[in-house]
């Protein structure tokens, strides 16, 4: 079995800037789910879909891989993509915050 964990993180968020990557307690707020993912146990990926560079960047420094959305148009079709293909047995949508 294949599991496989899907971090959103827009660069772009209008009510609080750059919110994936402000420090919270001297890391990256984006580090918090990725770390929680890895300690978990539960997956064998955990990807992080962002159109951000940098994010994607600092996600890879936590031990995640980047996707860009870009590729798909969003992360739900290609969750569905996924399903169609079989590539995987689990896939969890987990969103850090939203505000």
């Amino acid at each position: 079995m294949h599991r496989i964990a899907i971090i959103p993180a827009r660069g772009g968020s209008k009510r609080l800037p750059r919110k994936n990557i402000l420090p919270i307690n001297g890391a990256p707020m984006i580090g918090y789910p990725i770390q929680a993912a890895i300690l978990s146990g539960l997956f064998d990926d955990i990807i992080v879909s962002t159109e951000d560079e940098e994010i994607g960047n600092i996600a890879e420094s936590f031990g995640a891989q980047m996707i860009s959305p870009q590729l798909y148009r969003s992360v739900v079709m290609y969750l569905a993509f996924l399903n169609i293909k079989r590539l995987n047995d689990f896939v969890a949508y987990m969103q850090q915050l939203s505000f």
